[in-house]
């Protein structure tokens, strides 16, 4: 009987070790089924990542190129300000120049209106005197006569 217990406790033994065995393998399919899932998640996120990443790129080229259009534009702003202030200040001085022409021009008009009458007058004078001077002539020609 010894032997037969011994074969029976070998038995149970085998048993145990086969279930032990079975447990394991289905812990390791279980396992490895959990790490592929894992590998595949990691894969997901890593083609994620590489998109953001490539967004990101896209993204942070457009904020360079729009900060670049951005300089140039407040340069360009810059340089136009500066601009209209130089031809501000010019036509400040071109409507001075212009305001004293005009007085200038006021004040010869009515220089040559003063002129023109005083013309006028002395026409007149000397039309009058054309007149007395053949008035007088002929007076002295009748009385010469």
């Amino acid at each position: 009987m010894p032997r037969e217990a011994g074969d029976g406790m070998r038995a149970t033994e085998i048993t145990f070790l086969q279930e032990q065995n079975k447990l394991v393998l289905e812990t390791l399919e279980r396992v490895e089924q959990e790490r592929e899932q894992a590998q595949d998640q990691i894969r997901a996120c890593e083609e994620r990542d590489a998109l953001l990443q490539s967004e990101l790129q896209a993204i942070n080229d457009k904020i360079g190129s729009l900060a670049q259009r951005l300089r140039q534009d407040k340069s360009e702003t810059a340089s136009k300000d500066e601009h209209v202030r130089v031809l501000s200040e010019q036509n400040k001085q071109m409507l001075s120049m212009l305001e004293t022409e005009e007085q200038k021009s006021k004040a010869t008009a009515e220089s040559i209106k003063q002129l023109e009458s005083k013309n006028r007058k002395l026409q007149k004078i000397a039309e009058e005197f054309d007149t007395a001077k053949a008035d007088l002539e002929r007076q002295a020609r009748s009385v010469t006569l």
